[in-house]
Order: C-alpha cells, then sequence, then structure tokens
C-alpha cells in the first residue's frame, strides 16, 4: 500500500491481495449496516451510531427518539459510501503489478469516513482504547489477523489524512 498526493486529491496504490481484503471488508460493513443486523446493545452500533444524550432516564428517552430520527438516514449514508468505494476498487488501472485508484478531494473524505467506519467496527470488537499501548499480538490468537488488518487500516488512513492536510 502506498499514498501518494495529486493535484486535488490522492492516489492509493495497492496488491491485489490488498484490494481483495478491501472489498471483503467492505461487503462485510455493508451487511453490519443493514437495519437489525446489529442488536441494539450490541457496542458496534453504539459506536457507529452514538447517542445524542446520556445521563438521566429523560435523556434516555430523548436517545430513543434521537436514534429513530437518525439511525436510518446515518446507515443510508454509511452504506453509500461503501458501495461507492467498492465501485473504486472495481477493475482500476495497473501500474508496476499494483492497483492504482485516484481519487479526488470528494473521494479522499469518502474513503477517510469509510475506513473510519472500518476501523470503529474492528476496534470495537477487539476492544481497542486510545488508552490501550499496541498490544502484544499472539499468532495462535484468533483475533491475530483482525488486529493486523486494524493496523493496516490505520497506515490506509493516516496515508489519506496527511495528503488530506496539505
Amino acid at each position: 500500500m502506498k499514498v501518494t498526493r495529486t493535484g486535488g486529491g490522492a492516489r492509493m496504490l495497492f496488491t491485489e491481495v490488498e484490494v481483495e481484503t478491501l472489498d471483503g471488508l467492505l461487503a462485510d460493513l455493508v451487511e453490519l449496516l443493514a437495519p437489525d443486523a446489529l442488536s441494539p446493545a450490541d457496542p458496534v452500533r453504539e459506536r457507529l451510531f452514538p447517542s445524542g444524550y446520556s445521563g438521566t432516564a429523560a435523556a434516555a428517552e430523548n436517545q430513543t427518539e434521537f436514534r429513530e430520527l437518525t439511525e436510518s438516514g446515518l446507515r443510508d449514508e454509511r452504506v453509500a459510501r461503501a458501495e461507492a468505494c467498492r465501485v473504486d476498487l472495481v477493475d482500476p488501472p495497473t501500474r508496476r503489478g499494483r492497483l492504482d485508484i485516484e481519487l479526488d478531494a470528494t473521494g479522499c473524505d469518502r474513503w477517510l469516513r469509510v475506513l473510519n467506519d472500518l476501523r470503529l467496527t474492528i476496534g470495537t470488537r477487539l476492544d481497542i482504547t486510545d488508552d490501550a499501548g499496541p498490544p502484544d499480538i499472539d499468532p495462535s490468537d484468533p483475533q491475530s489477523m483482525s488486529y493486523l488488518v486494524y493496523g493496516w487500516l490505520s497506515a490506509v488512513q493516516d496515508g489519506l489524512v496527511r495528503i488530506a492536510m496539505r
């Protein structure tokens, strides 16, 4: 994976394995975002659709109303972004054996948001928090690949953020 700046956007170069991984992750995200795919108590649902209120019993009632008003729209926006990113992965030009995806400013923003959604989902499942240091990854741990994918997504997102901030 390599992210470079272009005139008004970015170029992302991925190997075919990276593209297959991203496509699978995006397909999983779209499935996860389907109505009723996440139970109300699922921590991933809480991260992707945070409540607008906290604290008191009145806030809990307001939270239900808030979710009814916002969750469907947020879900639709997230699905549309993820599906648009999947389209970016279809038959991009090749460059020295890598797949080359060129993005304008709007495409960079869309990818940043989708990468954030993917990282939130995986990070929540792995119980990754801001105050936790890097994990010791045991290759025999069934979640070891998820930690590696999370780190790789973080690197892709970091590359795009650095481009966007220039």
